[in-house]
């Protein structure tokens, strides 16, 4: 082709300007489109490792957006090997792919209704491929799960406006692949599961932690399947039931400042409660509200507190019983606990109640023959008003300090239990039930027997008949003087003041 220059007067500017003619302009593009090496052609999005382009499709400068990590792993595709999560860029070099950046740096999406958010529902978000999803409008906003994939390496954040304003309306169950490793992070909303549930294949790990939420779940188990959740809550509360009886899937739990407000368990043995004090109460803030003590027993915590004096806790055994439990019960002088049905200890158990009273009503503690129950009560109120309160032929060993014992009958004659008493500045004040403080059961008569009880105007001190060896050897401090006051009265009866 021949050199040509044409200058043209353009009439608009009165200026001239340099013109080429058609063919000319064809050949300076396609000239210096060959001399662009880099040039970049997008060609579409890659969630599946079938997505890659096979050998044969791809060239160089060919860029794809990944929409969920992925693993170029197809034999039949480009099969480089090479790992990429939700957002990246990447772009063939001839070899293998380099990747360009994400298009989600620094990016958030946002989910509302009508024309307030880029999406209207979180699904469309996820399957976009943000990870950082904003709800900035109140009311019910729809979240899918069963629209979207998690495979492994999946970090999802969805924040609400504050208060619970906005409610993540749930419309379809999530399904965890096997072996994956999925987080979910859930702050400010109401999330609301309705029947839908999370199922966890074999070997997934699935993290969830949600803050400042309210969580409602109607189905029978919010958790299904085989996998493993680590669930934390924060601020929240919950009404949900986590995991049916039998369950195959298993919950470690992380909670704090958190009211449970169902029972959030049918299969104790699958879920792990990673905190080391539970609260338990309606002052606000406590971990299980009062009427939910049950719950608050069946994490298997070592220590509850019970944290105000004005509610009713009801403990039910036959739901939440403390068998071979070493359980420690503490609250803020007040707290009263209320007692519905028999408690059958088979093994070993320890149950001691700090500041805390509680009420047997006409129900009895069942110790098996081989079983011993340590009770230790302090400043604490205990009221019985069974015919006796320990039955069966195990061993109870009764410690009551600064505590007020109300119509408890230990046993009844002939006794099968073995009840060992100890008793310091605590006040008994049925006193026709001390005679079943004696072990040997021919010695329980209608009156207290000598050297029983003492009273010495503020305090009431009971003992085991006769006193322990091991109090005569090393005495506690506080019952120097009641020693002292026995050995020089040779015969109390009843439980009058001492001259």
């Amino acid at each position: 082709m021949t050199d040509i220059q044409v200058r043209v007067l353009d009439l608009t500017t009165m200026h001239e300007r340099w013109s080429l003619p058609d063919d000319a302009v064809a050949f300076v593009t396609a000239a210096l489109a060959a001399a662009i090496t880099d040039a970049l052609i997008f060609k579409g999005t890659i969630t599946l490792p079938a997505d890659f382009p096979a050998p044969g499709d791809v060239e160089e400068g060919y860029t794809y957006r990944i929409l969920a990590p992925v693993i170029d792993n197809d034999a039949t595709k480009t099969n480089t090997g090479q790992e990429f999560t939700q957002g990246d860029e990447i772009a063939w070099n001839g070899t293998d792919w380099s990747k360009l950046g994400s298009v989600l740096s620094d990016r958030v999406a946002t989910v509302g209704a009508g024309a307030a958010g880029m999406y209207n529902n979180i699904h469309e978000a996820v399957e976009a491929g943000y990870t950082d999803i904003l709800l900035v409008s109140a009311g019910a906003l729809d979240w899918d799960m069963s629209a979207n994939t998690f495979p492994t390496g999946t970090a999802i954040r969805v924040r609400g406006l504050g208060a619970a304003a906005s409610t993540i309306n749930v419309t379809g169950s999530a399904a965890i692949p096997a072996a994956a490793t999925v987080r979910i992070n859930i702050e400010d909303a109401t999330v609301a599961f309705g029947a839908n549930v999370v199922d966890l294949g074999a070997g997934a790990t699935l993290g969830l932690d949600i803050h400042d939420c309210a969580i409602t779940s109607a189905a029978a188990a919010l958790f299904t399947g085989t996998g493993t959740v680590a669930l934390g809550t924060r601020d929240c509360t919950v009404t949900a039931t986590l995991l049916v009886a039998a369950a195959t899937a298993t919950v470690n739990l992380f909670t704090e400042q958190t009211e449970w407000t169902a029972a959030v368990l049918a299969d104790v043995a699958a879920i792990t409660c990673l905190d080391r004090i539970i609260t338990c109460g309606d002052g606000g803030g406590a971990l299980f509200a009062a009427a939910n003590l049950d719950a608050a027993l069946l994490m298997g915590v070592d220590t509850i507190f019970l944290t105000d004096n004005g509610p009713a806790y009801a403990w039910d055994p036959t739901v939440a019983s403390i068998s071979g439990r070493n359980l420690r019960i503490f609250g803020p002088a007040g707290p009263v606990i209320t007692v519905a049905a028999n408690e059958v200890l088979a093994a070993n158990t320890q149950l001691m109640l700090d500041g805390v009273d509680i009420d047997f009503g006409a129900f009895t503690v069942d110790v098996a023959p081989a079983a011993t129950f340590l009770f230790y009560a302090r400043k604490s109120t205990v009221s019985s008003a069974a015919a006796a309160l320990f039955i069966n032929t195990g061993t109870v060993d009764l410690r009551a300090y600064d505590s007020v014992l109300v119509g408890v009958t230990l046993f009844t004659a002939p006794a099968t239990a073995t009840v060992n008493v100890i008793s310091v500045g605590s006040l008994w004040n049925d006193a026709t039930n001390c005679t079943a403080f004696d072990r040997d059961a021919a010695s329980v008569v209608a009156t207290p027997l000598v050297g029983e009880t003492w009273q010495d105007n503020s305090a009431f001190m009971t003992f085991v008949d006769p006193v322990p060896a091991n109090w005569l050897v090393a005495p506690p401090p506080d019952v120097n003087t009641a020693l002292a006051r026995i050995a020089a009265q040779l015969v109390i009866v009843g439980a009058g003041p001492i001259p």
